[in-house]
């Protein structure tokens, strides 16, 4: 928290100086503003009046090379950041496994996963009999069916007879 408000104090003096630059501009008059420009103007001319040709085109090839340059950064970072992010989507437990087997990754070790398990279908329903796996929820076989039969007491599911339909 102490950080955060410190942060906010830097960012409230940053903004309350560039309000003031913005007053002082906005309130000088027409004298002082041609006076500013000229004395700017005369700034960055002497030194390019005192260059020779080598270093002119020295400090026009370096300005043409700043925003090539800063451009490469940017991108840089950005396939650094992408990558990053791929890597960690790829990391990341998938919530819902809703078909996912029609978008298989090789990549993702998906017997690590803590919601995946991978085994036989050792248990049997009590009601229908039919084969299910270790830690899957009991009762949810053929569309619920089951789970209504488990509250009637029925040992023979009705799914049995409707295949023979």
């Amino acid at each position: 928290a102490f950080g955060c408000s410190r942060f906010i104090v830097y960012i409230s003096r940053r903004s309350h100086n560039a309000q003031m630059v913005r007053n002082h501009r906005l309130n000088r008059t027409v004298e002082e503003h041609l006076t500013t420009n000229a004395n700017v103007r005369e700034q960055i001319a002497n030194p390019r009046a005192n260059e020779n040709s080598e270093q002119r085109n020295q400090r026009l090839h370096a300005n043409t090379l700043k925003p090539r340059e800063a451009r490469q950064r940017v991108s840089d970072a950005h396939r650094a950041n992408e990558r990053q992010w791929i890597q960690n989507r790829r990391a990341l437990p998938r919530a819902s496994f809703s078909r996912l087997d029609f978008e298989y990754d090789p990549e993702i070790n998906f017997s690590t996963h803590p919601l995946i398990t991978i085994g036989g279908m050792d248990k049997e329903c009590q009601h229908c009999y039919a084969f299910k796996y270790k830690g899957e929820t009991a009762g949810l076989w053929h569309l619920g069916k089951c789970h209504f039969y488990r509250s009637s007491k029925q040992k023979k599911c009705p799914m049995e007879s409707t295949q023979h339909m």
